[in-house]
């Protein structure tokens, strides 16, 4: 889907390869390696995705080191469409039939920014009459894809919202904070 918004596979390779990391600070010749495309190609994309404000870079030695600007105005929506498309959610997406009744998955801060300050932290939420098989074999896919291992909860819909109405910690931390709703109406989320 996002190959026919953005004209360049080149700036989609790129943009995958950063925001599935969004930690990660890498050098030309790496980028060229990992997404196997021209240097050229690569630096002209570079180039505008810098002029976007998407990327940020700076020079230590020889060598151009290229990182995701965080703070860019479009970033979280940028991560959600990546997400969505290559990441965590678009395995979801992908296994949706297998999971059982959906009211939502939330992406949430931790799992965006790839940043757990509490053991406590989660990478995604599941609400709704959830296969757990199902959820455990997406997420098994999934971590190969983010080489990393990914932190899940699972709740029904009356847990939820009983948790959201007695104004839990957990619950509050994920509804109040940065998020990417992959399946389901976000205000209803937050409300």
């Amino acid at each position: 889907m996002i190959e026919h918004i953005f004209v360049s596979k080149v700036r989609v390779k790129i943009l995958k390869l950063f925001f599935l990391d969004a930690s990660r600070e890498i050098h030309i010749r790496g980028i060229v390696r990992k997404i196997s495309e021209e240097i050229n190609a690569v630096r002209r994309e570079l180039k505008n995705l810098q002029l976007s404000m998407i990327l940020t870079s700076n020079r230590r030695g020889n060598r151009m080191y290229y990182k995701i600007n965080t703070d860019c105005p479009i970033y979280y929506e940028l991560s959600g469409m990546i997400h969505k498309e290559f990441g965590l959610g678009g395995k979801v997406l992908e296994n949706r039939d297998g999971l059982g009744d959906i009211k939502y998955v939330v992406l949430t801060t931790a799992y965006i920014e790839d940043h757990h300050p509490s053991p406590y932290d989660i990478d995604i939420l599941f609400v709704g009459n959830i296969n757990l098989k199902g959820v455990a074999t997406t997420i098994k896919s999934a971590e190969k894809i983010v080489n990393r291992e990914i932190r899940y909860t699972v709740m029904t819909t009356e847990e939820f919202e009983f948790r959201k109405k007695k104004r839990d910690s957990f619950v509050e931390n994920i509804v109040n904070k940065h998020k990417i709703m992959v399946i389901g109406d976000e205000n209803q989320f937050m409300t």
